[in-house]
């Protein structure tokens, strides 16, 4: 599916929402790359979350919306130019180990903030 965007020519940006082209056979295709780790429930509850994104934010019908995860050891992807760590499951889902390594980071670069 292509969706054409209005634009904006005050601002020079688009505008929402999206329109959808003019396309009847058009099927969006969600695709999320995350570190491997998650439950079943939460790759469920994902996709689920994203399809209804799409398809309030593009108007396609929902049985049109199809969409893939894929599931990556931690070091295959970066943050902050850095390779991350495993997902560490925490309460709620919370990525352990990911917290900590932003935490880290934020200490080094003097923010101080902690996630």
């Amino acid at each position: 599916m292509i969706l054409v965007l209005p634009d904006d020519q005050s601002a020079g940006i688009p505008r929402f929402p999206l329109q959808p082209a003019e396309d009847d056979d058009a099927m969006p295709m969600i695709q999320a790359d995350i570190r491997r780790g998650r439950t079943p429930q939460q790759c469920d509850q994902l996709m689920r979350d994203l399809t209804r994104i799409v398809h309030e934010v593009s108007g396609a019908p929902m049985d049109t919306i199809a969409g893939v995860i894929r599931e990556l050891a931690g070091p295959a992807t970066y943050e902050a130019g850095e390779p991350s760590p495993e997902y560490v499951p925490g309460e709620g889902g919370i990525d352990l180990a990911g917290r900590a390594e932003l935490n880290a980071r934020r200490k080094t670069a003097g923010q101080g903030k902690e996630a």
